[in-house]
């Protein structure tokens, strides 16, 4: 009776492992022969990690507007063998710190594996549109005169437009900006800060408040800036920059282009700040981890230029934004706490000239008192880096684009509140030890 059950019992187990395996494969065929399609897959990506770019005029990213928008299928669908590249290889979308630091900055622009196998599945498949409604994408406001901060509580433009002339190349300006009423009589908080170009010649800008008898390398002398892919400061709630009463505003601009009759062009740049509109505990400061003395020897491939300072008091990282000219291979950021334990902070693998990144901070970082941060900055001074203007001389610091630059900028507050109403002067506080410019 048992030899006689047996066998049945084992052909309905097999015949049953047949039937579950090809159910298996059925429901796996059914998904590898799912249509990849524009609006069941594409529509929702491009939506949420492109058309901040890709739409007809762009948010302002230092003037980095995309040549083609994506708010339609009809506008993405010839170039979906482009996205794909573009994907693929990492250049899209324009985000330069490894994946290591995957969700730890608030204007993060990445894309996960699948995301990427999408936009290749698509354009393989042929970039069909699929079934429904293809509406276009719905923007961002971009209304505020293309501020991406808001309505700006005040807007400073240079006072007359400056002529950048036909024979410039590399120009760097020094502007005195009259000090509106809003900032001339009392002390203020800055919540937010954005600049905007007002010419194709301008590869960057920062603006300065200084204090009376003041200079641009004091601490906390520098607002804010802007440069291509610049995204605006936009401080967490209780965290602002001060503006101190008395002090004046110098602008500092880049000017860059190629020279030739009919080049000129002019520039009337301007900032837009919106004021905090709730109590401010925190006081912003920025400050740069930077080395002036050094020297890339020809045709070197991978040279490392490295400064450090330690924090005597705990702090908290707002942002991180390193700066580095068209030399400039990769960036790091590294802690070393007082209990020996180390962090990367942050590490940009493939640093883009083309691409200022602040790579701003979800929650502030904080940082105990002893804390040492290094910066290490790699150069490729050799004739395999496109983008080297000359790879047989020595290159040293200096403000053309055709020389080189070792700045570790960053953004970052005292640890503890402050002891100040929102609009009143600071109070005892000693801001020169967080000093970090030129350290050794």
């Amino acid at each position: 009776m048992s030899r006689q059950s047996h066998p049945t019992s084992s052909f309905s187990f097999v015949a049953l492992g047949v039937v579950t395996l090809l159910g298996v494969l059925a429901t796996s065929a059914s998904a590898a022969d799912a249509e990849v399609t524009y609006l069941d897959d594409l529509k929702p990506l491009l939506s949420e990690h492109c058309t901040t770019c890709h739409r007809p005029a762009g948010l302002n990213l230092g003037g980095m507007v995309a040549p083609m928008p994506f708010t339609t299928y009809a506008e993405a669908r010839p170039w979906a063998r482009a996205m794909a590249r573009m994907v693929e290889s990492g250049d899209m979308p324009p985000w330069h710190a490894s994946a290591e630091h995957r969700g730890q900055f608030r204007n993060e622009r990445s894309l996960t594996d699948a995301e990427v196998e999408t936009f290749v599945e698509w354009a393989k498949s042929g970039a069909a549109r699929g079934d429904g409604d293809d509406s276009p994408i719905i923007l961002a406001s971009t209304s505020h005169d293309g501020w991406s901060i808001g309505e700006p509580d005040l807007v400073i433009v240079m006072p007359e437009p400056f002529l950048v002339g036909d024979d410039v190349e590399d120009l760097y300006v020094d502007i005195e900006v009259p000090v509106p009423e809003e900032l001339a009589n009392s002390d203020r908080w800055i919540q937010a800060l954005e600049f905007k170009a007002g010419s194709s010649a301008v590869h960057h800008m920062i603006a300065y408040s200084l204090a009376p008898g003041g200079s641009k390398i004091d601490p906390g002398a520098m607002m804010g800036g802007i440069a291509p892919g610049t995204d605006a400061d936009r401080f967490p709630e209780g965290y602002a920059r001060l503006w101190e009463k008395g002090s004046s505003i110098l602008f500092e601009l880049h000017y860059h282009k190629e020279p030739g009759q009919g080049s000129a062009v002019e520039d009337q740049s301007m900032m837009a700040i919106k004021f905090a509109d709730t109590p401010v505990r925190h006081r912003v400061m920025n400050d740069n981890i930077s080395r002036y003395d050094f020297q890339i020897p020809p045709g070197a491939a991978s040279h490392e230029v490295s400064a450090a300072y330690t924090f005597e008091k705990d702090v908290e990282l707002i942002s991180l934004s390193p700066h580095m000219h068209l030399r400039g291979s990769s960036a790091k950021y590294m802690a070393t706490y007082p209990d020996g334990r180390s962090e990367m902070l942050l590490y940009v693998p493939r640093y883009d000239f083309n691409w200022q990144t602040s790579y701003f901070y979800d929650e502030p970082k904080r940082l105990p008192a002893g804390t040492r941060v290094e910066v290490v900055m790699e150069y490729d001074n050799s004739a395999d880096n496109p983008a080297n203007p000359d790879p047989s001389i020595a290159v040293t610091y200096g403000e053309p684009t055709t020389d080189e630059m070792m700045n570790g900028f960053l953004n970052f507050t005292n640890a503890a509140p402050d002891d100040f109403e929102m609009e009143g002067p600071l109070t005892d506080i000693d801001w020169t030890a967080f000093s970090s410019s030129g350290a050794p």
